[in-house]
């Protein structure tokens, strides 16, 4: 009897440790990966960013959170969406690969968090970038432009590390296509050119017979060749001559830094410890 105990409790362990292994290497696919607890999106906008999170995730085993608050509390926005990932069980695979992209609304503070794989794929360089990309659209209010434009950015440099194994850097720009967004120029014509060449002649025309004409109405006008011939004689008499001094220019060269040994870097990413014991990459700011 405790010969058969033993192994059903050896069984029940085996299985255990079968599934903990199994779900280190996934995700938790019943999170939600769009919290908009601010209510800053509708229905359809969170269904639309919840299914491009989705593909992402299927392409490049990579965990990505929005996420929207009315407030943080006492904590940073870097510690509010470090524990928010770590706590909440976020994360692809045993490295907990991801990254949390977050608003404040009541500091209206912006905030990307990184973990595992993402702090070597997404740099501080990376995250200036993306950040810039959003920004006008957080500080227009058009916040379903923003998280759409941020994971449309976010999948294009997935992609280029999975095919072209780069770490993205300041000195290891990313190739990004904006083509599709640009409006598309309109195709000049012929008729149009030469519209405009005959108008610039005849306008050319017009100018210089206005000037010539001018200028041979000015023909009293006689060149002096100095200041004082236009004096009148003993009107004009200096008793006192000084130098005085007026101003100062002085210039300033700024004498950068080498980065190469920073510590707490990684891959060009800024690297943290959040309260869980993980390490988080990240950056964020104002808008």
């Amino acid at each position: 009897m405790k010969k058969t105990l033993s192994l059903i409790m050896i069984f029940i362990a085996l299985c255990s440790f079968a599934f903990t292994s199994y779900a280190a290497g996934q995700n938790n696919d019943t999170l939600p990966r769009v919290v908009d607890k601010a209510n800053l999106l509708t229905s359809l906008e969170e269904e639309k960013l919840s299914e491009m999170i989705k593909d992402i995730n299927e392409k490049h085993s990579f965990d990505i959170v929005i996420l929207t608050v009315n407030s943080i509390g006492n904590k940073t926005a870097e510690q509010f969406a470090d524990d928010y990932y770590d706590y909440n069980n976020y994360g692809y695979g045993e490295n907990f690969d991801g990254l949390l992209f977050m608003l404040n609304m009541e500091e209206r503070d912006y905030y990307t968090s990184t973990t595992g794989r993402g702090i070597e794929v997404f740099t501080d360089y990376s995250i200036d970038f993306i950040h810039g990309e959003v920004i006008n659209y957080l500080s227009s209010g058009e916040y379903f432009r923003a998280f759409e434009q941020y994971l449309s950015v976010v999948g294009e440099l997935l992609h280029q590390e999975q095919t072209n194994d780069i770490i993205y850097d300041y000195d290891k720009p990313f190739e990004y296509d904006f083509a599709e967004t640009l409006p598309k120029i309109r195709t000049v014509k012929l008729f149009d050119i030469e519209v405009l060449l005959a108008s610039l002649l005849f306008g050319f025309i017009i100018a210089f017979i206005s000037v010539f004409s001018m200028k041979n109405k000015m023909k009293i006008a006689i060149a002096k060749q100095s200041a004082k011939d236009y004096v009148l004689p003993g009107t004009f008499v200096i008793t006192k001559q000084a130098d005085r001094f007026l101003f100062r220019t002085t210039t300033k060269v700024k004498v950068e830094k080498s980065s190469s040994n920073v510590s707490g870097k990684a891959g060009g990413s800024s690297v943290h410890t959040g309260s869980s014991g993980r390490s988080h990459g990240g950056g964020g700011g104002k808008f």
